[in-house]
C-alpha cells in the first residue's frame, strides 16, 4: 500500500515512501523468521541476526562494497526478547548504511550481541568506512562510530 502511494507523490514523497516501505519489510520478514518459533519459547540469535542484517542489506542495496559481520555466540533467547533486539540491530545497521558511507565509499559493518542468563546484556553495531585523505594530505582519516546498548550489570 505504501508503494502504491509512493507512485502518486513528487519524487521526494516517492523516495521517503519507498524507504519506509523497505524497512517495513525488513521488520516483517524478521517477524516471519520468528513466526514458526512461536511454539518455541527460544530463537538462535546468532541466526536470527545475521538474517536481520543481510535483509536490510538485500532491501537497502548499498551502493559501495559493504561487506557485514555478526559476532554472536550460538545463544537462544525468548522470541519477545529476540524480536526487541532484532528491531534495534535494524534501526542501527540502516542508520550505519545510511550515513556512514557516502557515495559508493566501501567498508564494513560488524554487529556484536553478548547475553547471560537469557538475558540481553548488549548489542554494538560499529562501522568503518574505508577512510579517504584529507584534502591537502597524503594520510587517510581514520573514521570509526560505534552505537551501543549495554544493560547496567
Amino acid at each position: 500500500m505504501i508503494r502504491l502511494e509512493a507512485r502518486h507523490g513528487g519524487s521526494e514523497v516517492a523516495a521517503a515512501l519507498e524507504a519506509t516501505a523497505r524497512r517495513l519489510q525488513v521488520m516483517a520478514e524478521a517477524y516471519d523468521h520468528l513466526s514458526p518459533k512461536r511454539d518455541s519459547s527460544s530463537v538462535n540469535m546468532r541466526f536470527f541476526l545475521n538474517n536481520v542484517v543481510e535483509k536490510v542489506f538485500q532491501s537497502l542495496a548499498p551502493p559501495g562494497p559493504i561487506a557485514f559481520q555478526v559476532v554472536c555466540e550460538d545463544i537462544d533467547l525468548a522470541s519477545s526478547h529476540a524480536l526487541a533486539i532484532g528491531m534495534i540491530t535494524n534501526e542501527l545497521v540502516t542508520n550505519s548504511l545510511k550515513y556512514a558511507f557516502p557515495g559508493d565509499r566501501p567498508g564494513h559493518i560488524a554487529v556484536s550481541f553478548a547475553a547471560r542468563g537469557g538475558r540481553a546484556r548488549r548489542i554494538g553495531v560499529t562501522h568503518r568506512p574505508v577512510a579517504r585523505p584529507a584534502a591537502g594530505t597524503a594520510k587517510p582519516q581514520p573514521s570509526k562510530e560505534v552505537h551501543q546498548w549495554r544493560e547496567d550489570e
